[in-house]
């Protein structure tokens, strides 16, 4: 026989005319049964075709093709045996029936999975239904995955097309028992056969039973009952145990062909159901069902005993429906009905490896609910019970939330502003702290949404459950709109937390009407622990909303409450960023102060102004209590008036402190940001530092602030998570001169932990922050330019490192009549830097050239006196005119000299340079360290040769010349640039590193690029200076090597570099 003829008789063999019930149902008589006979003739027929040729059918499930139906059937009367001769005409088409249609669902129409596949993969949607959307995303929520649609927004990658249909398959699987329904809906006419009304119902309920529970299947709906003229008898829940048995019994290797499995792309999680059918066999002997195996690895065992365990669990559902409702009898006949129901309630199992093969071990890892319980509820997991606090005003303002949104969607315009403060301000919360007798209660009441009995036994009872597909949908639903949710609801332990610090909890509650899925009445739910029971009962008296009693265990409150409620408060004002609504912390106990947050932004300026006042200095510092009182009276005294002096100031920062402050919304939806720049109102005007000062007539006298002169305060971002405090990785904390907030409300910003401590950025979140920090620094900017020419202008600028045009610059200098004050006044040029005279004292009185010369001291902070500490007047970015010899000592220190205003914007990459003295003409430059920033010599050859864009391509580069070392070699202006940066960042070691590694490199670079050689082709040394007192040394760089003459050693060899410069080039000191 050719292989054409073989295919063919083994496709007839396996058609629904061969099997053994319709065999039965041909030679059954009667009007009724020619009939029931041409309607399976037609609609099997039609039915097989669409099982054989239908192409849509899920690649990764094992096969559900006419072929599985066939078998389906065969197991029916395997199980059945005799008794299908005795059933009726219509129970024997129901059960041939539901045989091939019970899975059509899983060979759906071809455009209906194109529809879906396209708006998995792109959002389209045309085609489908909203009814079918909403549908699609209530499975991905009950799956949570955390996949929101569509799953590309841009061209699809493999990796969106590969899950666009790993998800199909899977969702049509999900679907396959709807869609069954809506073909057998779409494609069967009529509703009755013959004249059994109800025929297209039953077929449908039957079909679906395989799927449906014990409680389902108990259904008046399923009982045996008379239909047609004739009196026949209808069994469906008979039927339903033959369907399901029938199907989960279906595991014959032809289901799933070798040449499938070598063929069809499946994936892993599926592929071992398609291995088992392989690698076992099974029999049916005298009402006992017998499976034997041999796997050949653990992972086909398991999959094995996984099945068995559905057979067995189907085998005593089943014996279960038929002892509880007695298959044999019918509502309203005496006699019997020949429905028998013989199968044993337990799979016999022979399943051993393969030849030795492996050791299955039945077992896997076993938590103890008990401890695991106990941590959950307990501070091993968060730290501090005052974190139950946080998650029981988590889950009030999430409440509130939910119920905004909905009063939001009730307008036209869900999104307008306006309208959504009025709503938020129609709603509250309260945290109450209670004493009732001897005993604390704390008390929680929100205008929220509210729970109705569903919620309360499914999601509130039930840890760990995924995000309810209702606050998904209306997650979406706001998304659309316009505006995010910012519900928290994530991890789903939030109330077994409060049994960190509660041994009673009383929960009442009612739904509002707005979701649509409210109650008659309200709930009140009450429990006394974790792991123990709890009492549900109705409430009709309860509004709409929750309240949350918690009663406090004894060693929470101790035995001060006033002391217990101050730090509620503390921890509450801290951690609440930002409310959805009004809130309340009240008590009526004495000496409890109650706080209010409003709606939004928490103002917390008064906690703000204090920590920045409390970070000025601490008390001890100057007032050790363990050693005062054995301190000399005049010394104790001494450190009593700094404590008093310091009061005095941290009064004064927390009175002139104020703010400029921005806030709107992050973008791509990830939540709202808040700037805001404190500055200080002094008697000179606006100040980005405190500075102590009072008018003196035309100036203003600037005291010193115990060591130092000026307070910078210092912030770092903040951020928290739907409204609750959180940080960042120490990695990702920056320090800066103005606080950022970022309230983020999106996964996509990143994760929460579980201890909710901390937030994981994602890289988009990364990204927002950055896009913060560029608005605050752009607004910060803006207030340096509006007040540059104020009294502090040019203190403000070089406090933040900006270069702005000043007109009239004004800076502390030396007070001669009081050493511990700084006066500030217009600068009067020349000047220069007090930093030529470190580690001693400045002169008051300097001259060039029989011109007086300003000395500028830097501005030390509050914790150093010194004159060479803190900001500079003057950054050597605005280039000093010349270079000038302050005096000659053990070393050479070196003045800047600026003869005219410098200040103006920067605006360019290219390195400073200035004059320096005719007789130093070999110094290419001098770097200081204090500003680590090297002046160049304006008469120093190469740097004609680079340009700003030269700078350019070089910043984001590496030290290390090797990768762009071809280019260097061709371009000169990038080899000076490179050179440069090196001579600012490199070292010695890394220099000598180079010649050594690559010897003829930085020759190459000296003669082709630089052209750094004599007449006689020898190489030119560049000879830098590094001015850093009192370890200032000289250096030669050449190609072959890197020297370095400290000046303590080698004065004379630096002096032949650097001689006496002559008078013009020289400060004159007068006192």
């Amino acid at each position: 026989m050719d292989d054409n003829n073989k295919k063919m008789n083994e496709e007839k063999s396996t058609s629904w005319v061969n099997t053994q019930i319709w065999k039965i149902i041909k030679k059954k008589k009667g009007k009724d049964a020619e009939k029931v006979q041409n309607y399976l003739n037609d609609f099997l027929e039609k039915i097989e075709k669409i099982l054989k040729k239908g192409g849509t059918s899920s690649k990764d499930f094992t096969l559900h093709d006419e072929e599985h139906s066939f078998r389906v059937a065969k197991r029916m009367h395997e199980i059945a045996g005799d008794t299908l001769k005795k059933i009726s005409i219509y129970d024997l088409a129901l059960l041939l029936t539901s045989a091939y249609l019970h899975d059509i669902g899983m060979t759906p129409e071809e455009a209906k999975v194109n529809n879906h596949y396209k708006y998995l993969l792109t959002g389209e949607k045309n085609g489908i239904t909203d009814n079918e959307i909403e549908q699609l995303n209530c499975w991905l929520d009950d799956d949570d995955k955390g996949i929101s649609l569509p799953i590309c927004s841009k061209t699809p990658t493999s990796k969106d097309i590969e899950l666009a249909e790993e998800l199909l398959t899977y969702y049509c699987r999900h679907c396959h028992n709807d869609w069954s329904k809506e073909w057998i809906e779409k494609n069967q006419k009529k509703d009755d056969l013959c004249d059994y009304s109800g025929f297209k119902h039953d077929l449908i309920k039957l079909c679906q039973s395989h799927h449906y529970g014990i409680k389902e299947l108990e259904a008046n709906d399923f009982n045996a009952r008379i239909v047609g003229h004739n009196g026949e008898v209808v069994h469906l829940r008979y039927l339903a145990c033959l369907l399901r048995i029938a199907d989960i019994l279906e595991f014959d290797p032809e289901r799933t062909p070798e040449v499938i499995l070598r063929h069809r792309e499946i994936a892993k999680d599926s592929l071992i159901y398609w291995y088992y059918n392989h690698q076992m066999s099974f029999t049916i002997e005298n009402n006992r069902l017998i499976l034997s195996a041999r796997p050949t690895n653990a992972i086909i065992h398991k999959a094995i005993e996984d099945m068995c365990d559905q057979i067995d669990y189907e085998l005593q559902l089943c014996r279960m429906l038929a002892d509880t409702s007695h298959f044999e009898n019918c509502p309203g006949l005496a006699k019997k009905l020949p429905h028998k129901w013989n199968l044993v309630s337990a799979l016999h199992r022979d399943i051993e490896p393969s030849d030795n093969a492996y050791e299955y071990i039945n077992g896997a890892f076993r938590p103890n609910t008990e401890k695991i319980l106990e941590m959950l509820s307990g501070i091993e997991l968060y730290g501090d019970n005052l974190t139950a606090i946080r998650e029981l005003l988590q889950n009030a303002f999430d409440a509130v939330r939910e119920q905004i949104a909905y009063e939001r969607f009730k307008n036209r315009y869900p999104k307008d502003k306006e309208l959504t403060e009025a709503i938020c301000k129609l709603h509250k919360v309260e945290l109450r702290f209670e004493k009732r007798g001897e005993e604390y209660w704390l008390v929680c009441t929100d205008t929220g949404v509210g729970m109705n009995k569903r919620i309360i036994r499914d999601h509130l009872l039930i840890s760990g459950q995924p995000k309810r597909h209702d606050i998904a949908s209306l997650e979406r639903k706001c998304k659309e709109a316009g505006f995010n949710l910012g519900r928290t609801g994530k991890f789903g332990i939030g109330v077994l937390s409060y049994f960190m610090i509660a041994d009673h909890l009383i929960i009442s509650t009612r739904r509002s009407l707005e979701p649509k899925d409210s109650d008659t009445n309200g709930w009140i739910f009450e429990t006394r622990g974790v792991g123990t029971f709890g009492e549900l009962r109705r409430d009709v008296h309860m509004e709409t909303g929750s309240r949350i009693e918690l009663h406090l265990k004894k060693d929470v409150v101790g035995k001060e409450p006033k002391e217990w409620f101050g730090r509620l408060r503390n921890y509450v004002q801290r951690v609440l960023t930002i409310t959805p609504c009004e809130f309340q912390l009240t008590s009526a106990i004495p000496e409890c102060k109650s706080l209010v947050v409003a709606y939004g932004w928490n103002d917390d300026a008064e906690t703000i102004r204090n920590d920045i006042a409390n970070g000025f200095r601490d008390y001890n510092y100057f007032c050790n209590s363990d050693i005062q009182d054995l301190l000399p009276k005049v010394i104790l005294d001494g450190r009593l008036a700094k404590v008093d002096r310091l009061a005095d100031l941290r009064n004064k920062i927390c009175m002139k402190l104020k703010w400029i402050s921005e806030e709107g919304e992050l973008p791509n939806g990830l939540g709202q940001f808040r700037i805001r720049i404190p500055y200080f109102l002094l008697s000179g005007g606006p100040s980005l530092i405190f500075l102590d000062d009072e008018k003196c007539g035309d100036t203003f006298n600037v005291k010193e602030l115990l060591e130092g002169f000026y307070f910078e305060p210092t912030f770092f971002d903040t951020v928290s998570w739907k409204g609750m405090l959180s940080s960042l990785p120490r990695t990702q904390l920056r320090g800066k001169n103005f606080k950022i907030e970022c309230d983020f409300q999106n996964q996509e910003a990143g994760t929460l932990q579980v201890s909710r401590n901390m937030i994981m950025l994602s890289p988009q979140g990364n990204e927002t922050l950055n896009w913060v920090n560029k608005k605050a620094k752009k607004l910060w900017r803006k207030v340096l330019k509006e007040n540059a020419n104020s009294n502090y202008g040019l203190l403000n600028c070089r406090v933040a490192n900006q270069h702005e045009s000043i007109k009239n610059p004004k800076w502390l200098t030396f007070n001669a009549e009081s050493p511990e004050q700084r006066k500030l006044q217009e600068i009067k040029f020349p000047a220069i830097l007090s930093q030529s005279w470190k580690y001693e004292a400045a002169p008051k009185k300097v001259q060039y050239k029989g011109r007086d010369v300003t000395v500028l001291c830097s501005l030390g902070t509050e914790r150093s006196t010194n004159h060479y500490d803190g900001v500079n007047a003057i950054s050597l970015g605005n280039h000093p005119d010349k270079i000038l010899l302050a005096k000659e000592t053990f070393e050479l220190d070196i003045a800047n000299l600026w003869l005219k205003s410098p200040y103006k914007n920067i605006t360019t990459n290219l390195p400073p340079k200035t004059s320096f003295p005719p007789k130093w003409k070999n110094i290419a430059g001098i770097k200081f360290t204090y500003e680590d920033t090297i002046l160049w010599n304006k008469t120093f050859k190469i740097l004609k040769y680079v340009h700003e864009d030269d700078f350019k391509w070089l910043q984001d580069k590496k030290i290390d010349p090797l990768p762009i070392s071809d280019i260097l070699l061709k371009k000169r202006g990038y080899a000076v640039a490179w050179l440069l940066n090196f001579m600012l960042y490199g070292n010695k070691d890394v220099w000598n590193g180079l010649v050594e590694r690559v010897p003829g490199f930085l020759k190459s670079v000296w003669r082709n690029s630089l052209k750094l050689y004599s007449k006689n082709q020898e190489f030119n040394p560049i000879i830098l200076y590094i001015d850093n007192t009192p370890y200032s040394k000289l250096i030669t760089v050449l190609p072959d090597g890197w020297q370095e003459y400290r000046c303590s050693h080698n004065m004379k060899l630096i002096k032949s570099y650097m001689p006496d410069p002559g008078d013009d080039w020289k400060l004159k000191i007068i006192q």
